[in-house]
């Protein structure tokens, strides 16, 4: 009998799966309104930027691994959170990995054993469920409250705890809703747990960015984590980070600095072209999301036109997640609307179990994005 990474499931096609490999044999096109791949519409980070990380790379390559990541690379971020973030950190406070995912994956092996649990919000990207499961630790949900613009439930949240509970995940601005964390919470202190903070989409946001919870929570350890790859479309590279409060350095850099020596993911080139990714790349990330963030406005008051349709405003993020006021069985909608053409997610995908629910991405083109929401429109007609 075989035993470890999800030898207990049954991996086979869903039943959306299914209809979208139907829906593939047919002549009628299907408009993907999920698509997060920044890359695949356009958002092409500049080419001669990289080229000049590049060239500083070779022209003085040589191999010489630091557990935390490139010096340089470091202090670029020292900079990039003091200039764009308001926020002083030093480059000691700063780990550099391969991937937010890896940094999640590290950070539950520090901070948990197998069978530990982490605090996570109701409503997240599937992601989470299998890095936690890769780690043999446990997320317990925490309430969000859909009717106060997605705000987290913190008494929810508190009466989660129990003797295993290690740590507490938030999310700002959050996939799929777009709550921004404003403000601390006193209940948090309170409970005095370290915070894993995932923060890749702070800057898509409509005024300054998303404050930065280290910040927020000074009292407590915390650790921020955010990378390249929503930020600059650049997933390619596979560059991130996480930054560490002061509580979170003095309880835990040395042990996650170990951990990390144990795999030095992030290659040499990458980390060598992050300062002139810091430094040369905002104007067109600035562009990116003003971008996106516009058509997250266009998708919502679209589906605000829509019998039955309820859309809480999106604060940040690139998508539109909205609810539906009557009785629809959300597999069935997403695959009658595959079937006529269109392709969203629904709700269960991301945890919700009040009300039926669909996530469109706006990341697509606007011209893909209006012919989807003409065929959702039609569907409701």
């Amino acid at each position: 009998m075989n035993k470890g990474f999800l030898s207990d499931s049954l991996i086979k096609p869903n039943e959306i799966e299914t209809a979208k490999e139907a829906a593939s044999k047919t002549k009628l096109p299907l408009l993907d309104l999920t698509c997060s791949n920044l890359t695949k519409y356009g958002y092409i980070f500049p080419s001669e930027i990289l080229k000049r990380g590049v060239e500083a790379f070779l022209s003085n390559r040589f191999y010489d691994p630091d557990p935390k990541g490139l010096f340089s690379a470091r202090e670029a971020l020292v900079e990039y959170y003091r200039k764009y973030r308001d926020y002083n950190i030093t480059a000691d406070s700063v780990l550099i990995t391969s991937s937010t995912s890896e940094s999640y994956n590290l950070l539950f092996t520090l901070l948990a054993d197998p069978g530990d649990n982490f605090l996570a919000p109701e409503l997240s990207y599937p992601l989470f469920d299998l890095l936690a499961q890769a780690s043999h630790v446990e997320l317990k949900p925490y309430k969000m409250k859909r009717t106060k613009q997605w705000e987290i439930d913190y008494e929810d949240l508190c009466a989660q705890v129990d003797e295993r509970t290690r740590g507490v995940l938030l999310i700002s601005p959050h996939n799929p809703t777009g709550m921004v964390i404003e403000g601390a919470n006193d209940l948090l202190n309170k409970l005095k747990l370290p915070l894993i903070c995932d923060e890749v989409f702070c800057h898509f946001v409509d005024t300054k960015p998303a404050p930065v919870l280290g910040r927020l929570y000074g009292e407590i350890p915390v650790f921020c984590l955010n990378g390249i790859s929503k930020m600059f479309a650049l997933p390619d590279l596979k560059l991130a980070w996480i930054a560490l409060n002061d509580n979170a350095s003095k309880a835990y850099l040395n042990r996650l600095e170990i951990l990390n020596d144990c795999y030095l993911s992030a290659n040499s080139i990458t980390q060598s072209m992050l300062p002139s990714i810091l430094a040369q790349g905002m104007e067109f990330s600035n562009e990116m999301i003003k971008s996106i963030r516009e058509k997250v406005f266009f998708v919502e008051e679209e589906l605000r036109r829509i019998p039955f349709f309820e859309v809480v405003k999106s604060k940040g993020g690139a998508f539109v997640f909205a609810s539906l006021d009557a009785d629809y069985d959300e597999e069935n909608l997403v695959i009658e609307l595959i079937k006529e053409g269109a392709f969203v997610h629904p709700g269960y995908f991301y945890g919700a179990n009040e009300r039926a629910h669909i996530m469109i991405s706006c990341v697509p083109s606007l011209e893909i994005l209006r012919e989807g929401l003409s065929i959702i429109k039609k569907h409701f007609r």
